[in-house]
């Protein structure tokens, strides 16, 4: 189970406090009885005082957690601002900051406990490098004191398991599906996105029902992301029997300046389908080599691959038929009430990874709403038992939904298919909670 009240020791001790004020009861002395002179027949007697009532038992003040105070609630990300992946790290970020900003124009969050707060972000460059994810994390747990991490963004937010749990810092709402984030004993960190292993599947699936006996090629980021993508790829051939239908694979790695020399050994093969999850430079590079070589296979890109600023150094023109998976709304649909909201707070039009970053803010609001209490408990509470939180950005029927036993709050994926513009919805919504 992830999160059980009775293990207290993995988490965070400010436990909530109730002190009994001792009651300050009245002394039994009584008036005494006054005696009249002897003259006097009979004393006057003086009637007994009132007993005192004891007070009321009263709660003492839940003492609030680190980075909350009476009117602002400090949060913090680590994501990479100038190294290969920034095109991604400043959208997610940017697009986070935005809903923020909008939610503070407007006076603040309505935190669960009744009270107001201004957000207040902070965001580290980690220039996509692993230690440096680790070391943000440390500084704005410790130095920054923020109450949570939420929207960091990659590998080097994911690296920082170890630490969050040790310092019993949470960061949620991460910008990654890694097997890892739901692993049994991490606990304090939570993703937003969908487990990445499943989208994997949901392509090779795709290969096996709409190419049948297509050959396939792999490129693969070598990183968590990489192989968690490819494990599901894999899974999915292997079970219809097609393992052999896999002709080639490739690495690279997240500081390759350039992978030419893996697209021209991938095609080599003549194969039909390329699937990648890579960096947002190899990603472009990938989708531009796969034409200048003449190879022109069908490209099924990693969802957080499938974005027109991603795209665009390549030149749209040789994406087009692209196929991807999405668990959001269509960015480009400005009929759309939520792409709407997005655009009047000031989004960049057709920017589908700043979108995606204004979702991650949403659904960081939506938890602060629900909190009973500005404390990390409460937190942890909240963020494995949501129950069909809606959040603006989110699809059509996709709701966040967690649980102590399962704590990925979104769990399916909608087919997409770039047209040199946007992107067309392919099939309907697909449930991936089962595996």
């Amino acid at each position: 189970m992830r999160y059980t009240m009775g293990r207290g020791s993995r988490f965070l001790a400010l436990l909530f406090t109730l002190a009994l004020i001792a009651a300050a009861c009245g002394d039994d002395d009584t008036t005494d009885t006054t005696s009249a002179p002897a003259t006097t027949a009979a004393p006057a007697t003086t009637a007994a005082p009132a007993t005192t009532a004891a007070p009321a038992t009263t709660e003492a003040p839940v003492e609030a957690g680190p980075g909350i105070t009476a009117d602002t609630v400090k949060l913090g990300a680590t994501a990479d601002l100038t190294g290969p992946a920034a095109v991604f790290g400043q959208n997610i970020t940017g697009g986070a900051r935005l809903y923020f900003d909008k939610v503070n124009a407007a006076g603040g969050v309505v935190m669960g406990d009744g009270v107001q707060r201004m957000i207040e972000f902070e965001v580290f460059d980690d220039g996509f490098e692993a230690a440096r994810g680790v070391e943000n994390s440390r500084r704005l747990c410790e130095e920054e004191e923020v109450f949570f991490m939420t929207a960091s963004v990659g590998v080097p937010a994911i690296a920082a398991e170890e630490y969050a749990n040790a310092a019993q810092c949470p960061s949620i709402m991460i910008a990654g599906g890694s097997t890892s984030l739901s692993a049994p004993g991490n606990d304090y960190q939570l993703p937003l996105w969908p487990p990445i292993a499943s989208e994997g599947a949901v392509y090779g699936q795709y290969i096996l029902e709409n190419m049948a006996g297509s050959e396939v090629t792999f490129l693969q980021l070598n990183a968590p992301v990489g192989d968690d993508f490819g494990s599901g790829l894999k899974a999915a051939l292997e079970a219809a029997g097609a393992g052999d239908l896999l002709v080639g694979e490739e690495t690279l790695e997240g500081t390759d300046p350039s992978i030419e020399t893996q697209m021209n050994i991938l095609a080599s093969t003549d194969a039909g389908a390329l699937v990648f999850v890579a960096t947002p430079a190899a990603a472009a590079q990938a989708v531009g080599f796969s034409v200048d070589l003449g190879w022109n296979p069908q490209l099924f890109a990693y969802s957080a691959n499938a974005q027109i600023p991603v795209l665009e150094p390549a030149g749209l023109d040789k994406a087009v038929g692209l196929i991807s998976s999405t668990w959001l709304r269509d960015a480009s649909d400005t009929s759309d009430p939520d792409v709407a909201e997005w655009l009047a707070a000031g989004g960049s039009a057709g920017n589908a990874t700043e979108f995606q970053g204004w979702v991650h803010g949403a659904a960081t609001v939506a938890v602060l709403e629900r909190l009973t209490a500005p404390t990390r408990d409460a937190l942890l509470d909240t963020i494995y038992s949501l129950d069909g939180v809606a959040v603006p950005g989110l699809a059509e029927g996709v709701t966040m939904v967690t649980s102590a036993s399962d704590s990925l709050p979104i769990q399916a994926y909608q087919i997409i298919q770039f047209n040199g513009v946007g992107f067309d919805k392919v099939g309907g919504v697909i449930d991936v909670s089962g595996g």
